[in-house]
Parts: C-alpha cells; structure tokens; sequence
C-alpha cells in the first residue's frame, strides 16, 4: 500500500498570511494512509472529509513519538469526541501533536476520500 502525499497551499491572501492547507486525495482502498505533516507551530487546525466512503472510515491521527515507527493515537474535536468519519464533514482538532495523519480503513474498492487540515497560527 502506497502512502498519499500531501499537496501544500500557502494562503497569501490579505489577511490569512499565517495559514497554511494541506490535502491528502485520494485515499482508497489500496492506498490508506496519508503522509504524516509536522506543524505544531500552527495550534489551530480543522479538518474536512469528503469523498466516496464505501463503507470505509477516516481516522485523524496524532503522534509526538517521530523516532522510526511512530506510535499514533487517535485525535478528538473540541467536545473530546474522535476524530472519525464515516460521511463527509468538518471539525477542528483539539490536541495539538508533533505529527498528523488521516489513516483510511474498511473501505471497499470503489472509495475515493479527500482529507483537507486547514493550519493557523
């Protein structure tokens, strides 16, 4: 299985020059995981998910463990709720770790799921 890379968009616009936007497209059935970003100098974060789910779900996760294999756990949205989606929606991310992932599972074949963490300082 193939990681996805992330594309990066620096928002310049008036305004937002502290933002920054990374998108994982797409995650699928064989490709499940999203490279992991490290931005923890941006301590405000929302995620948006959307996409052909074919029964899969999105788990956002986070880690402060870098060395070789890191170990992740699971983020939560404000109310402490995980941050897992069956269907698509948006929310903002409570812990602030080193590194973040979006990780696909239970998806049939024709899943096809975007992952976008919009970043602010």
């Amino acid at each position: 299985m193939a990681v996805v890379n992330e594309s990066i968009t620096l928002n310049r616009r008036e305004g937002n020059k502290g933002v920054i936007i990374f998108k994982w497209t797409p995650l699928t059935s064989t490709n499940t995981t999203g490279n992991p970003i490290e931005v923890p100098e941006y301590t405000d974060k929302t995620v948006q998910v959307y996409g052909t789910f074919d029964s899969g779900t999105v788990t956002i996760q986070g880690s402060n463990d870098v060395e070789g294999s890191p170990t992740y756990f699971t983020l939560n949205d404000p109310s402490s709720a995980a941050l897992t989606f069956t269907s698509a929606r948006g929310e903002a991310i409570l812990e602030n770790p080193r590194i973040i992932q979006p990780v696909l599972s239970g998806a049939g074949g024709t899943a096809s799921i975007t992952v976008i963490i919009t970043c602010a300082k």
